[in-house]
């Protein structure tokens, strides 16, 4: 009386153990996320994060409804390394590389600089998109520290300094006045580009040379650049 019967015993054997509940659940978060209800989004998001299996929800949404509930930035960068140490799936390129350059198109320093940093500690390739905005961003709340640091970090990593990353590092070089360090980055900018840096860091850089004594220097160098200024 106790056996169970045979067509119990083969849908039992037919379900993968566990699997129904998570799908539940997944359903639920997409749910909840639709609705709006954040606070619920997060309590389901810390069951979801811990399946062994690829996320249904990326960590772009994740991101927004816990910036939504109002978490602090800290708490979110938090939550995105305890999600990347228990699921090795939303250490996956595309996924984190989604989120960094939807950081990088808000501006959101808060967030983007230490996950740029919890991404590299875990090898996950950060595109040179993210790299150029982390920089210029730096340079744009003048925290030229940072910026040097950001510098020798690149070069560390091996990586090649695109025109955008050199023009923030002769425009930094400059709010400093630290004239020999411009022209270095300057010169090793295409010629092209060189040729066309803007007007503003051109006055600037003409400037802080003649500040610096050095002014025939200069204007000789962005001749040979034919860099156009206001002779």
């Amino acid at each position: 009386m106790f056996q169970v019967p045979e067509k119990a015993t083969k849908k039992v054997a037919d379900e993968p153990k566990g699997q129904p509940e998570e799908e539940k659940i997944e359903k639920e978060l997409l749910t909840q996320l639709e609705q709006g209800d954040h606070q619920a989004v997060y309590k389901l998001w810390q069951r979801v994060k811990t399946m062994d299996r690829a996320p249904v929800v990326g960590l772009i949404e994740i991101v927004e409804s816990m910036q939504k509930l109002g978490k602090p930035a800290a708490e979110i960068v938090g939550e995105i390394r305890s999600t990347m140490e228990c699921n090795e799936a939303f250490t996956d390129s595309e996924i984190v590389g989604r989120l960094l350059d939807s950081l990088a198109k808000d501006g959101s320093m808060e967030l983007l600089g230490p996950l740029v940093e919890t991404a590299e500690a875990r090898d996950v390739p950060i595109s040179v998109t993210v790299y150029e905005t982390l920089i210029f961003k730096c340079f744009q709340k003048q925290n030229f520290r940072e910026v040097a640091k950001l510098e020798k970090r690149f070069r560390s990593l091996g990586l090649t300094l695109t025109p955008r990353m050199r023009m923030t590092l002769i425009s930094t070089a400059l709010r400093q006045s630290r004239l020999d360090e411009a022209l270095e980055h300057l010169l090793q900018l295409p010629k092209t580009k060189a040729a066309a840096i803007p007007p503003q860091v051109t006055s600037r850089l003409l400037s802080v040379a003649g500040k610096s004594q050095r002014l025939p220097e200069v204007v000789e160098k962005l001749k040979e650049l034919q860099v156009s200024f206001d002779t």
